[in-house]
């Protein structure tokens, strides 16, 4: 099961953070310190898609290691 409350940790060139993601009922939400993730999910059998919107609310924080110039960004992955 997707559903829930998950903590986010990513690493990358411009360094290392984290946020939190809810997925609930094919909705994604979320956020890190500068930065608010929203979008859909969609689960069927073992293949988890996303589309995940990126924006930033902090004009101290250029970038993000999610979207360091994109708005948008897709995810498929088997579980």
């Amino acid at each position: 099961m997707i559903e829930g409350l998950w903590i986010v940790q990513y690493h990358g060139p411009q360094g290392t953070g984290g946020g939190v993601v809810v997925f609930v009922k094919g909705q994604v939400l979320g956020g890190d310190s500068g930065f608010t993730y929203s979008g859909s999910y969609d689960l069927t059998g073992e293949l988890f898609k996303a589309k995940v919107e990126v924006k930033n609310f902090d004009p101290s924080m250029l970038c993000n290691q999610f979207a360091p110039s994109t708005p948008a960004l897709r995810l498929s992955q088997l579980l």
